[in-house]
């Protein structure tokens, strides 16, 4: 299970994130790491 946080990956029986400590979502395990990017992996204009 991947955590929506910070992408780290859990155990299935966890129910928080063993690096962040989110509560973990079942609903979320299938979506993968790339349900929710962490701000240093968006895209930033460059100037």
């Amino acid at each position: 299970m991947f955590c929506a946080k910070c992408g780290t990956v859990n155990a299935d029986q966890v129910r928080f994130c063993i690096s962040c400590g989110s509560p973990l979502n079942p609903v979320s395990a299938a979506q993968g790491p790339s349900a929710v990017a962490p701000a240093f992996f968006q895209a930033k204009p460059v100037v």
